[in-house]
């Protein structure tokens, strides 16, 4: 789903390239056809949202916690392939669901640029405010979020693995 949304914003982004490449004619047209899309783009990642966002948070939070004490094992256990194997697996998927993330984030900011950077000054003052109109909504976030704190992207993953080595530096610390 995620992939499709992606695609979608690339679409847009393509159609606001285009605003460019007119520099009178058919831009009405076009703004209202990026209009269109952009509503539908957004239902569907809010629709996403509304039905990820709690799988997202148990499985970053689980990872985050198995990732934790996968690491204080390592201290004392003599099986260390197993564990750093372990703890390899474990990393790799929450960088993927983090990665899926920042896809989302990235295709929605390019689309976002891609409306910045329009010669906008060539157009009508009605297609300045359709224009305006859609660049006030897609300054929303559009990310996939886990309990609508944060969007999920490369920056949680750096999070989630700085948070799980402090963590098992605590548990060594206590417990030794």
């Amino acid at each position: 789903m995620v992939s499709y949304i992606k695609a979608e914003y690339d679409c847009i982004s393509q159609l606001a390239a285009q605003l460019n490449e007119n520099s009178v004619n058919g831009n009405t047209e076009i703004l209202e056809e990026i209009q269109k899309a952009h509503v539908e783009a957004l239902c569907k990642m809010n629709l996403l949202k509304k039905h990820l966002w709690h799988a997202y948070l148990h499985k970053l939070m689980a990872a985050s916690a198995y990732l934790c004490l996968i690491i204080y094992v390592l201290r004392f256990s003599s099986a260390y392939l197993a564990v750093i194997g372990s703890s390899i697996a474990v990393s790799y998927q929450v960088f993927m669901v983090c990665f899926i993330g920042q896809l989302s984030l990235n295709s929605a900011e390019s689309f976002t640029e891609k409306l910045y950077l329009t010669k906008w000054y060539e157009m009508t003052p009605e297609e300045k405010k359709k224009l305006l109109f859609v660049l006030m909504v897609s300054q929303q976030n559009m990310g996939i979020e886990t309990l609508g704190i944060e969007a999920v992207s490369n920056n949680t993953f750096v999070g989630i693995v700085r948070a799980a080595l402090s963590y098992a530096a605590f548990l060594y610390t206590v417990l030794n």
